[in-house]
Order: C-alpha cells, then sequence, then structure tokens
C-alpha cells in the first residue's frame, strides 16, 4: 500500500474458523493473541476495518447440523470456554487502535470441511 494513500485494506475475520483451525496467535482465544493480530493486520496488510463474524449471538440461536460422517465441530465447545465478551473486546479496543469495526452473522454455516464421501 502506497504511503500517501488514505485507503486502507478490510479485514474479514470468521472468529469461529480461527478458534477451530488455528494454532498460535492466529487461534485467538485470547484477547491478547486477537490485539496482535490485529496489530499485525494493520502492518502488513493495510488493515484499516474489520469485519467480524461474530459467535456471541449466533451461538444463543444455533440450530447446527453435519454432513453425513463429518466429525462434530469443536468449535462451539472453544467458544463457551472463553472468559471474555467478544463483543466487548472487538468493539472497543479495536476502535481505539483506530479500526471501523463491523459485526456480522451468518445465517446458513454447514461448516468446513465437509465429509469427504
Amino acid at each position: 500500500m502506497a504511503e500517501n494513500s488514505n485507503k486502507r485494506n478490510i479485514m474479514n475475520v470468521s472468529w469461529g474458523d480461527h478458534l477451530e483451525a488455528w494454532d498460535g496467535d492466529d487461534a485467538m482465544d485470547r484477547p491478547g493473541k486477537i490485539l496482535r493480530c490485529a496489530e499485525r493486520w494493520r502492518r502488513e496488510f493495510g488493515a484499516g476495518a474489520i469485519y467480524w463474524r461474530e459467535m456471541k449471538t449466533w451461538s444463543k440461536f444455533r440450530i447446527c447440523f453435519s454432513a453425513p460422517g463429518a466429525p462434530p465441530r469443536r468449535v462451539f465447545e472453544d467458544y463457551e470456554r472463553q472468559d471474555f465478551d467478544e463483543h466487548e473486546l472487538i468493539t472497543t479496543e479495536l476502535k481505539e487502535m483506530g479500526y471501523k469495526v463491523y459485526l456480522y452473522a451468518t445465517m446458513y454455516d454447514e461448516g468446513y470441511p465437509l465429509s469427504e464421501r
């Protein structure tokens, strides 16, 4: 990104996918890891806005179906073990870092990967 550009990139973050599939800071299972990732996104990718796929609302109202033969998803267990408020962290800390923050939820999410059959 050019230094004199006022345009910033948008990071689309599916938090549940990070909880389920990534390790280290990229797992984003602790507030400090989320903040370190946000710092890296700004530095490495010129991010100025975040589209954050939230789980707080989704976890309350979910009805989940898995493909036949697919292993159970552990993301729900990972989320329920969190001892911090995802919405509070994202909407305050990231805004204080200068990000524009947009939360979104998916209505239909069958998960990935699907069964190999």
